[in-house]
């Protein structure tokens, strides 16, 4: 018997309202993710790509439309039950990095667990093993200001790492970084992935998205096509 999809969207759509004008932003997306795939979303400007992700994480509401999460309907939860569930089932990846620049390396990749409530040393240990997951321990004791872009977003993998999440939502991860930076974050996503963790990734470049194994292309709203990467990157980037 085949599993039920870890992430799936029915005809979903999402509109924001201005006084009297109503925006559609999300048009009847349906979209299932299986444990353990790479998906890349990728589309313009204002085609809703962030949109799907903030709703796959549970920082965004779905206007209609259901959202099945490992097999749990919650597009009718509360905002402390979405809460909870990004807490726990989620690891987020954004593009400025979102670390507190004057506290340590370590006291970043801990604080999801302050608000999980584990205790201090199970903190300490859980945040060393992550940070050596993205090769960043010999940087523990460091500022987030001292550090450079690339070895940022590192960190902010290994933040997302440290309550196991079932899902890492990364949102356009490499546009702020330079080429061999991106290449080693894409690289460490890859790493991620091959040990069974489910990764969907926003991107608008094309060379980024071939890194992962399928890419889901957005336009105004709708997904215009769904396949899977032929031959995934592993090295160039950028060229």
């Amino acid at each position: 018997m085949k599993s039920k999809p870890f992430v799936e969207l029915k005809k979903v759509e999402r509109e924001f309202t201005n006084g009297d004008v109503v925006t559609s932003v999300l048009r009847a997306i349906d979209l299932k993710v299986d444990e353990g795939e790479f998906v890349a979303i990728m589309g313009p400007s204002g085609s809703g790509k962030s949109t799907i992700m903030h709703i796959i994480g549970f920082l965004d509401h779905l206007s209609a439309g259901e959202y099945y999460f490992k097999g749990k309907n919650v597009a009718k939860l509360t905002n402390d039950e979405l809460a909870v569930m990004r807490r726990d089932e989620v690891g987020f990846v954004f593009q400025f990095f979102n670390l507190l620049a004057g506290s340590t390396v370590l006291e970043n990749v801990s604080l999801p667990m302050i608000y999980a409530k584990i205790p201090k040393i199970e903190r300490k240990k859980r945040a060393i093993k992550a940070l050596k997951e993205v090769g960043m321990e010999h940087r523990l004791d460091f500022k987030a200001n001292t550090i450079s872009g690339g070895e940022r977003q590192r960190v902010a993998i290994a933040r997302a790492l440290v309550n196991e999440p079932g899902i890492i939502c990364a949102d356009e991860p490499t546009g702020n970084l330079d080429t061999n930076s991106g290449l080693e974050v894409l690289k460490i996503f890859q790493k991620l992935n091959d040990q069974g963790r489910t990764i969907i990734m926003v991107t608008h470049e094309e060379e980024a998205a071939e890194f992962a194994k399928r890419i889901v292309r957005v336009r105004d709203g709708e997904i215009v096509s769904d396949t899977l990467v032929k031959k995934r990157r592993t090295e160039s980037f950028r060229k």
